[in-house]
């Protein structure tokens, strides 16, 4: 955008400019950032948990934005969607396992009329380590995983597979997480549809995007494959063998959840893994 005029001209054929401000609803204290984004490819994330503060400590990942009243939880938002209007494709961030998110679809509508996806994701793989962050929304490849019964499947034939039973009872922290977030995404397939209708604004346009619910997964170059980031309560302290040769966190981080094309595995990848290994 600033290499010369002819350059900023080409850039602005497919990208625009998004106003994004900071936590709060001081605006003059948390002036906007200027995002540069293709409003009909890109998807712009947002982590939607409350800031931290200097008086929420180290509980930040226990506090909802949900759980302020209406008037102050609606300011919130709206500070936070202020500028998306051009956005068609949102993912969010929050406790998708203690909060619903039903109180978003109003603002989301008024905010956003012309998006089209909505990805939500448990937002305990937004906090990570400061470091990792780094590595993590640089240079490696970000993909999202819908959660769905094919997912769960593959996860736990894997756990049918691990060789230690010390393993097997650990990798049970992960598996019940997965189990609670594909119960929530089936609630996200038949029970969104009907919320928007319900509260939709009526203002005589058609606003109707699909939801889904997602595991963000980065691309891990040591065995050409899609694995999660942290999962708030997946965590075994590094003690997961991972296919990196390295260990891991928690029992899902271990292993690849997708190939190289975002296709997720399925039971019947993991039974010809089995076979490919033994000839």
């Amino acid at each position: 955008m600033s290499v010369c005029r002819e350059a900023r001209e080409v850039v602005q054929l497919n990208y625009v400019r998004l106003n994004r401000p900071h936590h709060g609803p001081n605006l003059l204290e948390n002036p906007a950032r200027i995002l540069y984004a293709n409003p009909d490819i890109d998807t712009v994330v947002i982590d939607i948990t409350a800031p931290q503060t200097e008086e929420s400590g180290s509980d930040i990942l226990d506090r909802s934005l949900f759980d302020l009243p209406n008037m102050e939880f609606m300011t919130e938002i709206y500070t936070r969607f202020v500028g998306l209007s051009r956005v068609k494709h949102l993912a969010l961030a929050f406790n998708v396992t203690h909060d619903n998110g039903g109180a978003l679809f109003i603002a989301l509508q008024a905010a956003c009329p012309e998006l089209r996806t909505l990805t939500v994701f448990p937002n305990s793989q937004m906090h990570v380590a400061e470091e990792q962050q780094d590595r993590l929304w640089g240079e490696d490849e970000l993909h999202f995983v819908e959660v769905d019964s094919n997912l769960t499947d593959y996860e736990f034939f894997r756990h049918d597979i691990l060789p230690s039973r010390r393993y097997k009872q650990k990798s049970f922290r992960g598996l019940d997480i997965l189990s609670q977030l594909e119960d929530v995404a089936r609630q996200y397939h038949s029970v969104f549809p009907e919320h928007i209708r319900k509260y939709s604004l009526g203002i005589g346009q058609k606003w109707n995007p699909t939801a889904r619910l997602c595991l963000l997964s980065h691309w891990n170059r040591d065995y050409n494959g899609f694995e999660t980031i942290h999962l708030q309560g997946d965590e075994y302290w590094k003690g997961y063998p991972g296919e990196d040769g390295l260990l891991s966190d928690g029992f899902l981080e271990s292993g690849a959840v997708c190939d190289c094309k975002g296709e997720v595995f399925s039971r019947y990848d993991g039974l010809k893994r089995l076979f490919d290994e033994e000839e």
